[in-house]
Order: C-alpha cells, then structure tokens, then sequence
C-alpha cells in the first residue's frame, strides 16, 4: 500500500486505531464503487520501503498497515487521511514522499 493510493481513497478511509507504526483504517463500502481502490485489489501497488506490511481485510471492512515510525512521522500519516481538502491532503503527501523517496 503506497501513500497516494491512500491518498486518493481517503474519502472512504476512517482511522480505526493507530499507534506509532502500526495504522488499522476502515473503509466503507462506497470505496467498491471506486475504480481506484478496485484497481489496488487487482494489483496492489509496491509498498515503500518504511512499510512492513499492509493487510486487507474484507470481512473486517479494514486495513492494517505496519510501518517504521522512525521514517515515516504517524502525525503526517494523521494529517495525510484526516486532511479537511484535498490540498492539504496533496502537501502531506508531499511530505511523505520527500521523507521516503528523496535520496
């Protein structure tokens, strides 16, 4: 699971629990209507290299995601799926991207 992805699917994404490294988030069921996160079923997108693991669970309705909080801030990761606009969403994501991607 990659941050844009999240990104993008936001609007169907809740923070159900997080602590530093470790993000449950549901989503709702309006995120099968959505051929973005219907594409990510199909083909999950490489994760970065600050994220151990990310689970799906359909039944649960959630999402797992186990990530070195040393790299990654767990309050961008707040500000990233809580973000009020698409804007601030967009700068957070940024953020994360400067944090894992620049070399």
């Amino acid at each position: 699971m990659d941050f844009s992805t999240l990104a993008k699917l936001r609007r169907h994404l809740s923070i159900k629990h997080h602590i530093p490294g470790r993000l449950r988030l549901r989503f709702s069921k309006s995120v099968l209507a959505d051929p973005a996160a219907l594409a990510v079923i199909k083909a999950p997108p490489a994760k970065p290299k600050a994220v151990f693991r990310a689970d799906l669970n359909l039944m649960a309705q959630s999402v797992t995601i186990e990530y070195d909080a040393q790299v990654i801030p767990p309050d961008l990761l707040n500000e990233l799926l809580g973000a009020p606009d698409d804007m601030a969403s967009a700068n957070a994501l940024e953020t994360l991207h400067q944090l894992l991607y620049a070399a």
